[in-house]
């Protein structure tokens, strides 16, 4: 797993993922 700053960046693809589907 990367580092904690990466999580930011993680929830926000999540979302983008979301918003894709």
């Amino acid at each position: 797993k990367r580092k904690p700053a990466g999580r930011e960046e993680n929830e926000l693809a999540g979302k983008l993922l979301l918003f894709e589907i």
